[in-house]
């Protein structure tokens, strides 16, 4: 089974394909500077181009190709071999779950603040739950999936539930997902939303579901620090195990510690941090 892969042209420099097989969604008069893929999935499944469950549709941004810094054959191939399920969650970083209990943890470090502003989705009803964990196959922090018909119109329509809540919020708290991010020049809804994925499957166990799958090696090659890369080296055996027994608190307590080492090393300067480094390789 194949996919039809649509790329976002939001702007003129974004309306050339960045691969040879994707079609473009012209969203060039409707640009969404703040609600951005959100909308632009919204905009896309109700034009009718999801069709069917004999395909799976993917609609990415045009970074999609720099971002999943892998061979689209290989995102294609892996595709290809998935029939069976409704949904395929294309992880562009599945290194950050070694490094943080949930997509939420690994938002709220890069965009501080970012827990506090979608936890008042949670006022009258539970809506996100930011102690669920969120291993290597179920974290998304891109808005990289690729689904059949049956999946997009499940999810669209808790995207919009989700906006709907967003919007019913007093005027000051709703301005509050307006405000531009931490380290970003974007404001901070796309950052809660394109989370949301992780949190409904958490919520939605009944999906059929699976993941792009990375080998250890290219997860650890992956880490753009030495220090990472040796944490993932000694570690990424013991989450990967952790997650499969689903020893929440193990799990919990290791990457309090790991962050803990990964803190330190931030801290010191390079000598230092390589003669740390150098050490706990040999621990």
């Amino acid at each position: 089974m194949n996919c039809n892969f649509y790329q976002i042209a939001y702007s003129i420099d974004t309306s050339e394909p960045s691969h040879p097989d994707f079609k473009i969604f012209n969203q060039i008069d409707n640009p969404y500077e703040d609600l951005r893929e959100t909308q632009h999935m919204i905009d896309f499944f109700e034009a009718g181009f999801v069709k069917d469950d004999n395909k799976f549709y993917g609609l990415v941004s045009p970074k999609f190709i720099k971002k999943m810094k892998i061979c689209f054959d290989t995102i294609n191939n892996f595709i290809n071999k998935s029939n069976d399920y409704d949904l395929i969650v294309l992880n562009s970083d599945p290194k950050w779950s070694y490094f943080y209990f949930n997509v939420w943890d690994q938002g709220d470090f890069f965009h501080e603040g970012l827990i506090e502003t979608a936890s008042l989705l949670n006022q009258n009803t539970k809506m996100i739950d930011f102690n669920a964990r969120h291993n290597k196959k179920t974290s998304s922090y891109s808005n990289y999936w690729v689904g059949k018909y049956s999946f997009w119109a499940k999810y669209i329509k808790y995207l919009k539930d989700v906006d709907h809540l967003i919007n019913k919020l007093s005027k000051e708290k709703n301005q509050l997902f307006f405000k531009k991010a931490n380290n970003h020049f974007a404001s901070i809804y796309p950052f809660v939303l394109e989370r949301m994925l992780s949190n409904f499957l958490t919520a939605h166990k009944d999906i059929n579901f699976t993941s792009l799958k990375y080998s250890r090696k290219a997860i650890i090659n992956s880490a753009t620090s030495l220090t990472d890369k040796i944490l993932l080296l000694k570690y990424i055996d013991i989450i990967d195990a952790l997650d499969d027994s689903k020893d929440l608190g193990k799990i919990s307590d290791l990457i309090t510690q790991i962050n803990s080492i990964r803190q330190t090393a931030r801290n010191q300067n390079p000598l230092l941090r390589l003669i740390s480094n150098v050490k706990f390789f040999f621990k």
